[in-house]
């Protein structure tokens, strides 16, 4: 192709990037401000510092993308709502380790594992089983 078609393609194709992106971004923030209205948003005032300012762009990121992916969410009870919000702002600011502290209370601390032994080359061999933490 001749380079003035491949510099107008690429044009038009960052321009329409460009464009679902600031769509994009204008929809997480109504839906932040929705739920700032609703007294749901886990974090209330302005950032007081330039990360706790990133910290919040990378919760409305995650948390926007989880509430369009969660069945029902929208019109759930803002009580429910207020509590996934703070969850996972929770989340996010921890390490995963604190979060795999919690999951004995789910019953996701283990779960059983069956293996046969490798010395054993017959199938008549009962499967051994063992309890597998996760990581």
């Amino acid at each position: 192709m001749q380079p003035g078609v491949v510099a107008a393609i690429n044009e038009a194709q960052q321009t329409i990037k460009d464009h679902f992106r600031a769509r994009a971004a204008e929809e997480a923030r109504s839906v932040v401000a929705e739920w700032k209205d609703e007294a749901v948003y886990p974090f209330s005032g302005e950032p007081a510092t330039s990360a706790e300012k990133v910290e919040r762009q990378v919760f409305d990121i995650v948390a926007v993308n989880v509430a369009r992916h969660l069945p029902d969410y929208s019109s759930s009870q803002p009580k429910n709502r207020k509590f996934q919000l703070r969850m996972l702002r929770q989340a996010i600011e921890r390490s995963p380790e604190d979060l795999r502290s919690g999951q004995h209370l789910l019953g996701l601390a283990t779960r059983p594992s069956v293996r046969r032994n490798p010395k054993d080359s017959g199938c008549q061999q009962k499967p051994t089983v063992r309890r597998v933490k996760f990581p």
